[in-house]
Order: structure tokens, then C-alpha cells, then sequence
């Protein structure tokens, strides 16, 4: 598998990539291996409910958006705001 390159340090956001032990100064780090290595099962799982909810499919409770656990409702706008991140940046 090739390396998956530019990846925005979690650690620094690149503000303060001088002294940042994660990313050595550079802002970006380098996977090496399967994302789904390091991403848990739950995580997954709860990443596949928010994209079905996104695409117009059923939400994981009954009902609109107020039948939703304030959880699932946190990490769906989290998810979505990445995921608009990702929008912007495959578009430049």
C-alpha cells in the first residue's frame, strides 16, 4: 500500500508544528498503513450511520432530528463539517 501523505497533524493543526513531537515541525504526518487499522469498530459503525443519514437515508432513531441522542447529533455535525473540509479542499 502507498503512503498516505498530507495529512493535517491532530496534534498542532500546524499552528504550533515547530515544537510538535507528532509531526516534527511540519505540520502533516504520513500514514503508512490501512486508516482502518487505526480507526475503532465503533467508529466505523457510527461514521457509516452519519453517511447514510447524510445521503437522505433513515436516521439510527425513529423520527426526525429531535428523536436523535445528542451524541449522535454532536458527531454528525462533526463529521459533516470535516467532511465540507475535505469538499473545499478537493476542489482547489
Amino acid at each position: 500500500m502507498d503512503p498516505i501523505e498530507g495529512i493535517p497533524c491532530e496534534e498542532c493543526s500546524g499552528v504550533d508544528a515547530e515544537h510538535c513531537k507528532v509531526c516534527l515541525g511540519t505540520g502533516f504526518f504520513t500514514l503508512y498503513r490501512c486508516p482502518n487499522s487505526v480507526v475503532p469498530n465503533w467508529a466505523r459503525s457510527l461514521l457509516r450511520l452519519i453517511y447514510i443519514a447524510r445521503e437522505g437515508g433513515p436516521w439510527p432513531e425513529a423520527g426526525g432530528l429531535l428523536d436523535q441522542t445528542a451524541a449522535f447529533v454532536d458527531a454528525y455535525d462533526i463529521a459533516v463539517s470535516e467532511l465540507s473540509k475535505l469538499d473545499q479542499i478537493t476542489k482547489d
